[in-house]
């Protein structure tokens, strides 16, 4: 990106002292600046100064000229608006990619790439970096986060999505992404393909019997039975809930913004469906109508993760490797199971395809007892 015409001032970091340089009279000049700590003190500093030398040797002395006024307002318009689109590229950028992602990516797809450009942004405007062009070391930024390297691989790959897109909208000139630094050690590529186990009959029974409140329970029995997933739990409304036609319809809806972590968006385009209500599970839920106070089906979260009861410990007791999701694992695989069920009705009452059905749970496939094709 050039420099954008009439901006007279480019700040300048030495050691831990800015500087401005500016032209003036065809005169490139550098300056000292006083009291400025970061770069958007030290251009402020610096226009209000070039304003100054410019009024000054246009020989405009006095302020209640009108001369004085219509040259501040001329030579500050010039500067400050030039050097405003200079600075606010990275924003405006981002802002459009925003967009770009809402209207190219699934909800939940787009939250994550959004969440993360934002956090990027942010780091940005701490190291005082307003230009892409001073951008050139990725790796010190994924390095500042700490993750883990399954972390460090799913952000590589969204960012190099970001910067690829930069690419083509000829923000930059090059991807400075190069996922080959990122792979994932073979050990942790075993890890996640390490199969899926689910919940056993018995396992059911022992996890209900230290399961706390109705509240847990009817999450616990939503998650089981319907293979829905916690956030589409979290946010499901009682006008979606028919009880004489035992339907449970899973659509994304508008949530009160005091509800908490969870937003009420569909994971995949797939996610809106309808889920018949079985028998047990009706049982519950005509139970938790009678007692309901709010317009959803479940109360609202008290804190980030209530619903991961890993953390409780007569659940890891019984089941070291228990996560809520797992929930959805074992209603899946005991669907896959039925008998004249083929694997496109499973996908339908998941809320995902036949080919990720087929790859998350392939290995049950590959055993010989189900033929769902």
């Amino acid at each position: 990106m050039g420099r954008p015409k009439g901006a007279g001032v480019t700040p300048i970091l030495k050691g831990s002292t800015w500087y401005v340089s500016y032209r003036l009279n065809g005169k490139q000049t550098t300056k000292k600046t006083e009291g400025c700590r970061t770069r958007a003190d030290a251009l402020e500093w610096g226009l209000e100064f070039l304003l100054d030398l410019k009024i000054e040797q246009a020989g405009i002395k006095y302020p209640n000229n009108p001369e004085y006024t219509e040259e501040v307002i001329r030579i500050g318009e010039e500067n400050y608006d030039a050097q405003t689109k200079y600075l606010d590229h990275i924003t405006k950028d981002i802002d459009k990619y925003i967009k770009y992602c809402n209207l190219h990516y699934t909800s939940g797809d787009a939250r994550h790439r959004i969440a993360l450009v934002k956090r990027f942004k942010k780091w940005l405007s701490v190291k005082n970096i307003t230009r892409w062009e001073h951008f050139n070391d990725f790796e010190a930024w994924i390095n500042s986060l700490n993750l883990q390297p399954l972390g460090v691989h799913s952000y590589a790959i969204r960012m190099r999505a970001f910067f690829t897109w930069l690419v083509k909208e000829k923000a930059i000139s090059k991807n400075p992404v190069e996922l080959k630094k990122y792979k994932l050690a073979p050990k942790i590529l075993q890890r996640m393909s390490k199969k899926i186990m689910p919940l056993t009959d018995d396992d059911i029974v022992r996890i209900e019997k230290v399961m706390g409140n109705e509240r847990d329970k009817t999450v616990w029995a939503l998650c089981l039975h319907t293979g829905m997933r916690i956030s589409e739990v979290i946010n499901l409304l009682w006008k979606n809930v028919d009880l004489v036609n035992k339907i449970i319809y899973v659509k994304a809806n508008d949530v009160d913004g005091n509800r908490g972590i969870l937003k009420s968006t569909l994971k995949t385009s797939n996610s809106d469906r309808k889920i018949p209500i079985k028998k047990v599970l009706l049982t519950i839920l005509q139970t938790a109508k009678v007692k309901a106070t709010s317009a959803y089906v479940v109360e609202p979260m008290r804190k980030r993760g209530e619903y991961d009861w890993s953390a409780k410990s007569p659940i890891t007791t019984i089941r070291p490797d228990f996560h809520t999701h797992l929930l959805r694992h074992t209603f899946i695989t005991r669907f896959l199971h039925v008998k004249n069920v083929t694997i496109f009705e499973v996908a339908t009452i998941a809320g995902n395809t036949p080919q990720e059905i087929q790859k998350t749970y392939g290995h049950f496939f590959n055993t010989g007892n189900i033929n769902k094709f």
